[in-house]
């Protein structure tokens, strides 16, 4: 048998990890200053690590690594194996994580979204996600799909009703309506890579006053209902204040589980809610060597 055609050998290896999540968004943390991470498959780690009927358990993984950028560097891997490029409730959660074991009270960290800070307040986490991004970075350029309606807001006809779309780091689509209306539905346009190269999150929202408002999110990576999403409340929130009117300064979005408030200030858009940790944990996994 000729080298390329050996198999690859696998030992065991004892996995650190911590379980934490903001308002039910719930993710496994693997940080890389912990343990020795050479050749970790991140991608297949996810699909088994985040399947509670084979594994822990999670919406997704966020990998911790250094940064030449940053504090730190994070990335996360969804329930299907692919990579998003950022994730707000994550931040959140890592946020809590360094507070509690390292006594940091704020931190940079880089992601493929962008660079974005957070701080400890009380114990709430901060997190500045900076003003809202080119929407037309996440979508096939079709003049005649999309119309502009604000700056930064595109917006499309599906089935019926009209689909907003924005960019904070990751690309989600916003719907005004009943929060029973099933997302689901949608799968195939959320998934229609000729529309949405790597698909797109879908929310929908709808209005309890001028102050509050309601939320679900149906995430892409995970294909299904989140209980929180800390970016999807975030663009929810900036179609309730251009498109329904709603406070101009600050708003409550109330998820299946908690809520947040969303602040609008000239550096950035704010979410500020608490994270919190459940569990600190080791699994045992094959490592290719």
């Amino acid at each position: 048998m000729d080298q390329m055609t050996q198999p690859i050998q696998q030992r065991k290896m004892q996995l650190p990890f911590l379980k934490y999540h903001s308002n039910g968004n719930n993710f496994i943390i693997l940080d890389e200053r912990t343990f020795d991470h050479d050749n970790l498959d991140y991608k297949r780690l996810a699909m088994n690590f985040c399947n509670p009927k084979l594994s822990v358990g999670a919406d997704g993984i966020l990998v911790l690594q250094s940064s030449t950028h940053a504090d730190l560097r994070m990335r996360l891997f969804e329930q299907d194996g692919t990579e998003s490029d950022m994730c707000g409730n994550g931040i959140k959660c890592v946020m809590t994580h360094l507070n509690t074991t390292e006594q940091k009270t704020s931190v940079t960290l880089e992601t493929r979204g962008g660079i974005f800070t957070a701080h400890m307040q009380g114990s709430q986490v901060e997190m500045n996600l900076g003003h809202l991004q080119d929407p037309y970075a996440y979508v096939t350029n079709h003049p005649l799909t999309f119309t502009s309606l604000y700056p930064h807001i595109i917006s499309m006809s599906v089935q019926g009703r009209v689909f907003h779309i924005l960019n904070i780091g990751e690309p989600h689509a916003v719907i005004i309506d009943h929060p029973t209306l099933d997302l689901a539905q949608f799968m195939h346009i959320l998934q229609d890579t000729t529309l949405f190269p790597v698909g797109i999150n879908l929310n929908v929202l709808s209005k309890i006053d001028e102050n509050t408002i309601r939320v679900r999110t149906f995430e892409r990576g995970v294909w299904n209902y989140t209980s929180s999403c800390g970016t999807g409340s975030l663009c929810s929130a900036v179609v309730a204040r251009y498109v329904l009117n709603c406070n101009p300064n600050h708003i409550i979005v109330k998820n299946d589980i908690g809520e947040q408030t969303i602040f609008f200030r000239t550096d950035g858009i704010y979410s500020v809610s608490e994270a919190h940790h459940a569990f600190t944990g080791v699994v045992e996994i094959d490592k290719d060597v």
